[in-house]
């Protein structure tokens, strides 16, 4: 597309809006299937707070205790208190908000750093296959996550291209550890990877300190979050969160009998090629396309390796771990999304 063919910025904004706005339709207007995949857990939490007031920490109805940080029923829970009613939307309200701003940031991200062209795809190409579509309206946490996922990478290439200031790290940072975990903060470090594969002379020096420091101020408010828990909570709340949730999830035995070959270890790389059809298949195409010739400018040599070590380094956590759902594929499916855009 030449350069004064282009489409302007507002027609680039209604097109990714007009999208968003066309699954969420299909969505809201199809069956739903809350009582799948836990998401029963999530509106019994919200519950719990609207009902309750217990903001701190939440109980299912088993009585079990919150296996997640709260910031997803924070946010159901304020939306279902500020319209008055408890129902699908307002429940669901974390993920299809964060589907928006995701669609958002993706298409402007991909369009400052591979062109107009480019921009217009990443929306259909983000929400048109079976986990995009899925996460428009999931009573989880994984669709908020892959949002702070984003914002954090965002923060993270900014400080290190463009030389941007380092808070939008912790901020971002912050939320998605108070959504799910420090897992994202490691995908995302990850990402910082393709300064190895970029020669001397074209590599911009990481700011290690800035981004070292960022990251740990993240830190600050999910640990004091964790301590008032952990004593409103009579010392459960460690044991669950961190024993059974991230060191259990990620390093645990193998209990289920799907789970006692090697191969389990492969099953998000098969629904990599599944799960996240046709944009997975396009954006393989496009990292060998760029591997085999790399764009000849400098900063889009760069996105493109950042992306590819960011989807590479993602995909192989959830391979190593040993809790596997494909929902999870949904951290890796921003760089898939923006690769097979620029394809």
């Amino acid at each position: 597309m030449s350069s004064s063919a282009a489409p302007g910025h507002r027609i680039i904004l209604l097109i990714r809006l007009a999208t968003w706005a066309g699954f969420f339709f299909v969505r809201a207007t199809s069956p739903d299937d809350l009582l799948s995949r836990d998401q029963e857990k999530v509106g019994v939490y919200v519950l719990d707070i609207v009902e309750n007031d217990h903001w701190l920490w939440q109980r299912d109805h088993g009585g079990q205790f919150a296996s997640k940080p709260p910031l997803t029923q924070w946010v159901a829970a304020l939306f279902t208190s500020a319209t008055g009613q408890f129902h699908r939307l307002s429940l669901t309200f974390p993920s299809w908000f964060a589907c928006l701003i995701t669609v958002i940031i993706i298409c402007a991200w991909t369009g400052r750093e591979f062109g107009s062209a480019a921009a217009l795809w990443a929306p259909l190409l983000l929400l048109a296959n079976p986990m995009g579509i899925r996460a428009m309206l999931l009573a989880r946490s994984d669709p908020l996550f892959q949002c702070t996922i984003v914002l954090l990478a965002l923060a993270v290439w900014r400080c290190w291209i463009d030389g941007a200031r380092a808070w939008p790290i912790a901020l971002a940072g912050t939320a998605a550890l108070m959504t799910k975990g420090p897992a994202a903060l490691v995908i995302v470090l990850l990402g910082l990877l393709a300064a190895i594969t970029l020669k001397k002379e074209e590599r911009p020096p990481i700011p290690v300190r800035a981004i070292a420091i960022a990251m740990l101020l993240s830190l600050v408010v999910p640990a004091l979050w964790l301590w008032a828990a952990q004593q409103n909570s009579g010392g459960q709340a460690v044991e669950k969160l961190l024993q059974q949730e991230l060191f259990g999830h990620a390093l645990g035995a193998r209990m289920g009998a799907n789970q006692q070959s090697w191969t389990h270890h492969l099953l998000p790389m098969g629904w990599y090629l599944s799960r996240l059809a046709p944009t997975g298949i396009i954006a393989i195409i496009a990292i060998i396309r760029m591997w085999r010739r790399p764009s000849h400018k400098q900063r889009e040599r760069a996105a493109e390796r950042f992306l590819l070590a960011w989807l590479l380094g993602g995909l192989l956590l959830l391979c190593i771990g040993t809790h596997h759902r494909f929902i999870h594929l949904l951290v890796i499916l921003p760089p898939v999304a923006m690769l097979a855009a620029r394809e």
